[in-house]
């Protein structure tokens, strides 16, 4: 079976198209917290001190649990280095012929999410978010 048609359609290469109206910041929040809910994606973020990587984990997973559990222990270290990086792993797992937009993705979401950013919502953002979300969790290259 090829993979072709997944490369050549895969999110990666998606391109960003602006809105044509304006959006409103409850707007933006709800059309993401939508995108989340719809795939399974929770609350709960994990950041990879080595990889430096953070990324929401998946609702109901290994990682979302234990870190529940930590933050429930008052753990300070609560939702840092929780199993392996997910992003990390999807980097390998990525087609090389695709590899390098794939990278671009994280570099861009990793930029636009990093520290207080997070809460400043834009059309491009929740886009943004939805490409690396769906590439992290949802793109499947079997």
């Amino acid at each position: 079976m090829s993979t072709e048609p997944i490369l050549e359609n895969s999110i990666v290469h998606s391109q960003y198209v602006p809105s044509e109206r304006p959006v409103s910041k409850k707007e933006l929040a709800d059309n993401l917290k939508y995108f989340m809910r719809k795939n399974k994606i929770s609350d709960e973020m994990v950041f990879h001190t080595k990889t430096k990587y953070f990324y929401y984990v998946k609702k109901f997973g290994k990682k979302e649990q234990e870190i529940l559990i930590n933050k429930k222990e008052n753990n300070e270290k609560y939702n840092v280095d929780i199993g392996n990086c997910s992003v990390s792993w999807k980097i390998k797992k990525t087609p090389r012929e695709i590899r390098a937009q794939a990278i671009d993705v994280v570099k861009e979401y990793m930029f636009q999410f990093e520290g207080d950013k997070i809460d400043e919502l834009t059309h491009y953002k929740v886009e943004l978010a939805k490409v690396f979300y769906t590439w992290l969790y949802l793109e499947n290259y079997d």
